[in-house]
């Protein structure tokens, strides 16, 4: 814990990293991560290592503190009982639907936090919710098998999908797969049980099918998407008419 006068300091130059870390601490605490592990994970179990350490170390080489897992695990030494083959080992077995909801129950206490301070951004569409649906595919790293280094095309270790909270500027959710190669489309049908009235959803050509319009709809709620060449057709039922903008 640092002593009141080394963070007074810290607050009057640099409140915006005082910020962030507050911000942290909150949506990350020690005991809600270990709790999500208890409750969440089927295969691995704790005996040394708590995940919540884990997950500060990775905290370290995600924030750009350390470059690597190993110099991360290196600059904690002592705090933990465990040598560095533990850690691979458990970030190896690591499930993800852990990581699925680390991402979306720390969203839901980061959430609560703008809303209590009324702070939501300002809306894209006056009176609708707004949710943003992407897909990204983790990049092909140098750490593979030899025999794939000397590829142009290395193998992807996986892919997200992703909804972003535009109102309040989270990411409230995201869906994992292990097969980098697997297509978005068979990802977005887990999130769309996740669409509710009112909601727009926003997302480009790969969701643009007929299955995910249609949800939106009987959801009912509203959807922008980039037109794909070969789905959602448009075939013309009737005359064309409008009440108000995005009714």
């Amino acid at each position: 814990m640092l002593h009141q006068e080394v963070l007074d300091r810290l607050i009057e130059k640099h409140p915006e990293a005082v910020m962030v870390r507050a911000t942290l601490e909150h949506a990350l605490p020690p005991t809600f991560v270990d709790e999500v592990f208890e409750r969440v994970a089927s295969k691995q179990y704790t005996r040394k290592l708590l995940f919540s350490t884990l997950v500060r170390l990775l905290s370290l080489v995600v924030c750009r503190v350390r470059p690597s897992v190993f110099s991360g695990f290196q600059f904690m030494e002592g705090q933990s009982q465990v040598i560095a083959k533990t850690v691979y080992n458990k970030l190896n077995g690591c499930e993800l639907i852990l990581s699925e909801a680390i991402v979306t129950e720390s969203a839901q206490r980061l959430a609560a936090v703008v809303d209590e301070m009324k702070a939501p951004l300002k809306a894209l569409i006056p009176g609708w919710k707004t949710r943003i649906l992407d897909g990204n595919h983790l990049a092909s790293t140098q750490h593979r098998l030899q025999q794939l280094r000397t590829l142009g095309g290395g193998a992807l270790p996986g892919q997200a999908l992703v909804i972003f909270d535009a109102d309040r500027g989270l990411v409230s959710q995201v869906y994992l797969c292990a097969d980098g190669h697997t297509q978005e489309r068979e990802i977005m049908l887990e999130a769309l049980g996740e669409v509710e009235a009112g909601e727009l959803w926003i997302g480009d050509r790969n969701f643009a099918t007929a299955v995910f319009m249609h949800q939106v709809h009987v959801s009912d709620g509203r959807f922008i998407v980039r037109r794909h060449q070969g789905n959602g057709r448009v075939r013309e039922v009737g005359p064309w008419w409008h009440t108000t903008p995005w009714a």
